[in-house]
């Protein structure tokens, strides 16, 4: 068991708080190039053997989750403090509400402490910057969350590895979509999932190899109809794209925050 950062957008962090969340998929990487039989090794349930082929090597890819591993969520937030400001008597907290507090001791500046703001929940706080005249709010990217400020916990109960396309109804559910009755158009809850994963995974995203520093773009699309043009002023002999990917899907259930 490890402890481990997973990143959600704002509507799958809503999902998860209303208890409509419990799977998530994400691509395994790297996808094979000629996938002609897909088996469980024998090491355990979130390592997958990939055959390629009498003339090639099988491949062994590690799931970057495991069945008990604990994962921290990352959102979209903005810090608040009182530093270099009045003290916390004068100036408390804006939650008490049993989000985390950061709080610390300034050999120059004093005691202070830090309070998230978190964009699913939390209505855009009106904060001061230094650069900026009137109050405002700068949310800042899930990526930079810190671990002190993660609210929410999950715990890995299942790990499986499968094409993106054999996510069932249930699954879907699971994911957090349903069929949206007030829809004019009346999609089915399969259609939300696909926008989704198109826009998460479907796009361009440029690759950089440490070692050679040689530069590409890779995308995991739906299906090929899926598959986006080609980025501007990219030679298409740089782009690959895995329509229908290998996916690792984890279904996690919601634990208090490990103290």
């Amino acid at each position: 068991m490890s402890e481990k950062p997973i990143i959600f957008n704002t509507e799958m962090v809503r999902a998860i708080l209303d208890g409509r969340k419990s799977e998530t998929r994400r691509p395994m990487k790297p996808q094979p190039d000629h996938l002609h039989v897909f088996t469980t090794s024998g090491k355990s349930e979130y390592h997958a053997m990939i055959y390629c082929g009498e003339n090639k090597d099988d491949i062994e890819v590690k799931a970057p989750y495991a069945v008990g591993d604990i994962l921290w969520v990352r959102e979209t937030f903005v810090v608040e403090s009182n530093f270099n400001l009045d003290s916390e008597s004068a100036y408390p907290p804006p939650f008490s509400d049993g989000r985390p507090i950061s709080r610390h001791d300034n050999p120059l500046y004093g005691a202070y402490w830090e309070q998230c703001h978190y964009r699913a929940t939390d209505k855009a706080p009106e904060l001061c910057y230094d650069d900026c005249d009137e109050p405002c709010c700068r949310w800042k990217p899930s990526i930079h969350m810190p671990r002190w400020a993660a609210r929410l916990f999950l715990e890995v109960t299942n790990v499986r590895a499968q094409r993106v396309q054999e996510i069932t109804e249930a699954d879907i559910a699971r994911e957090g979509f349903r069929f949206v009755f007030n829809d004019p158009m009346c999609y089915p809850a399969e259609y939300y999932f696909k926008q989704t994963w198109n826009s998460i995974y479907g796009q361009w995203k440029k690759r950089i190899d440490k070692e050679t520093g040689a530069i590409w773009y890779e995308c995991y699309p739906w299906s090929e109809r899926d598959i986006p043009d080609y980025p501007k002023g990219v030679c298409p002999a740089d782009c690959v794209a895995y329509p229908n990917p290998w996916v690792f899907a984890n279904t996690f259930k919601q634990i208090e925050a490990p103290k």
